[in-house]
């Protein structure tokens, strides 16, 4: 499964997140509308544009929103520099999530758990005054069922891959590079990276291995 990209012109380019530590769910609170029509909404409140990572449609289609290594604008102040914003298309104060829907949100927390490290599941009523996403939204079932659902990303990693993600995050938190998660993610999928980042974890592979 994978997101389906949209090329949505914001006001100005989001800000990459520097930590993760949830996933906080909502609904559309409409009919199943198109991250377009969720971006125009989003503008006309004069935001940068659409403030969830990504949209979860009828179908189970994963349309890209503002990008999961964005720094959202979905559930205040506290929670969207350390959060990724996910919103299912629907009214769930009417009726529940679709079995697809649900299904893809599970493959969505587990992938996140392969970039991130184990997140929370939350609700945007954990963090803001309001029902989203509605009184029928099975919180606790996609919490159960991304327990207990296989990893995405396969664990038989190289030892120069494990290292190479390591020295990604030490990278990070020395402040020396941006998106960490896109970098994991390639290195996972066995994908070329940048230069600089290429050249760096090679200088510093060769000094691990003496």
């Amino acid at each position: 499964m994978k997101t389906i990209k949209k090329n949505h012109n914001f006001r100005a380019e989001p800000r990459d997140r520097r930590r993760t530590k949830s996933i906080v769910y909502h609904h559309s609170f409409s009919d199943d509308v198109s991250s377009e029509t969720i971006h125009g909404w989003h503008l006309s409140r004069g935001w940068l544009g659409i403030g969830y990572a990504v949209i979860i449609r009828f179908n189970g289609n994963i349309e890209e929103g503002r990008g999961i290594n964005k720094v959202g604008a979905h559930a205040g102040s506290t929670a969207n520099p350390i959060s990724i914003g996910v919103c299912m298309t629907g009214d769930f104060t009417k009726h529940k999530p679709t079995r697809e829907q649900i299904e893809s949100a599970v493959w969505f927390n587990r992938y996140c758990f392969e970039l991130y490290g184990e997140l929370l599941l939350e609700a945007h009523r954990d963090h803001m005054n309001t029902t989203c996403p509605g009184h029928l939204f099975p919180m606790n079932t996609i919490i159960e069922k991304t327990a207990k659902e296989e990893k995405i990303v396969s664990n038989n990693l190289t030892w120069e891959q494990e290292q190479s993600i390591k020295m990604i995050k030490e990278l990070e938190e020395m402040g020396e590079l941006k998106n960490p998660a896109h970098h994991i993610d390639k290195i996972k999928k066995g994908e070329p990276l940048g230069d600089y980042v290429y050249l760096t974890l090679v200088t510093r592979l060769r000094r691990r291995m003496g």
